[in-house]
Parts: C-alpha cells; structure tokens; sequence
C-alpha cells in the first residue's frame, strides 16, 4: 500500500517528481491534476473508515499543496497499517460492505489500484493538459 506513494515509478512520488514543481490546478476543479491528488486523499480516508468499520465520517481538513497531499495520504496509511497490523488473524477475509460486501483484501486491492489511477491521472493531466507559459 505505501509503494502506491514512495515507489519510484508509477506511483504519486514519480508524479511529484515529474510535475511537482509546476502548477497542478485548482483541487477544487474536478479532473485537474491537484484534484486527482486531492481526490486520492479522500477516497483512502473513506475506505480506510470502512475497511476499520468505523461509523463516523473522516472530517479532516485535506491539505492544497501536492506536497502536502502527498504527506496526508501516506500518514493516513501507515495510521492505517498500524491498525491493521493489531487486529486478530483473519482480517484479510472479513466482510466489508461499500457498495457490495467483499472481503477486506478485495477492498484493499481495489484501494491501492485507485491511487495508482489517480497518480497517472496526475500525470497525463500534467502532461497533455496543464496550462503551459
């Protein structure tokens, strides 16, 4: 799950690497390359909350800045892979429910794809769309 950050390719890092130095668009303005970010960080939050059974919304501020995007998400999931490290054996295949019930793992696997979705995204936004001058 952390490589979907740190790994140094395909990965939100290698997007920040690549394009952190230039502007990556308002995070309010859906489909800009800071929006893929920002909706990255909330997506985790929201599925770390399920996967932990947790009722109650996540209502942390998420940061503007890429860098600091990039930050939150990965101090989201080490506060999530703490968690997980102290449950009871078996939690690869208890049932969550977002949407369907599937077992944690498939919740999981699906988790970790969606960031890496998201950091191309970055990327191609960056890349094909970005205002330039």
């Amino acid at each position: 799950l952390r490589a979907t950050v740190t790994l140094r390719w395909e990965s939100v890092d290698q997007v920040l690497r690549h394009h952190g130095g230039r502007a990556l668009g308002d995070p309010g303005t859906p489909a800009t390359g800071a929006w893929h970010l920002r909706h990255i960080v909330e997506l985790f939050r929201e599925h770390a909350r399920v996967m932990r059974g947790d009722p109650d919304a996540d209502v942390r501020p998420i940061p503007s800045t890429p860098c600091a995007m990039r930050d939150a998400l990965l101090s989201d999931i080490d506060d999530f892979i703490g968690w997980a490290r102290n449950q009871p054996d078996g939690l690869a295949s208890r049932p969550v429910t977002y949407g369907e019930t599937m077992p944690l793992l498939e919740m999981l696997a699906g988790t970790a794809q969606h960031i890496t979705w998201h950091a191309a995204a970055v990327h191609y936004w960056a890349k094909w769309r970005a205002p330039t001058g």
